[in-house]
């Protein structure tokens, strides 16, 4: 079994048809003739557990660290300070200034 860290490198036998994902679905559900075609048992028993939207909605690019998706510049800004909050907290500087430790 493949971890979730692991990354897959696979080549395309010349002919074989996929370009996509999607040429890997039939009706709302995995192809299996094309996958039993293509892959190994234990890549399809994965594979298949990877669920497949129901609406058709068009593939889109969204941004993960917000709920609605959208990108900004006051979320870039907010990630910024996130950020730099999480480095100096790991620096040990509580969060504070520069030179200053937080007293407890």
């Amino acid at each position: 079994m493949h971890s979730t860290t692991e990354k897959v490198s696979l080549t395309r036998e010349e002919g074989c048809g996929l370009e996509k994902v999607n040429d890997l679905i039939k009706v709302k559900w995995w192809d299996m003739d094309a996958l039993k075609g293509n892959f190994n048992q234990e890549d399809i028993d994965l594979i298949t557990t990877i669920p497949i939207s129901m609406g058709d909605l068009k593939d889109r690019w969204i941004w993960s660290r917000v709920v609605d998706g959208s990108y900004s510049v006051k979320t870039e800004v907010e990630i910024e300070e996130q950020l730099e909050f999480q480095q100096e907290e790991k620096m040990g500087n509580g969060g504070g200034a520069e030179g200053f430790n937080r007293m407890e």
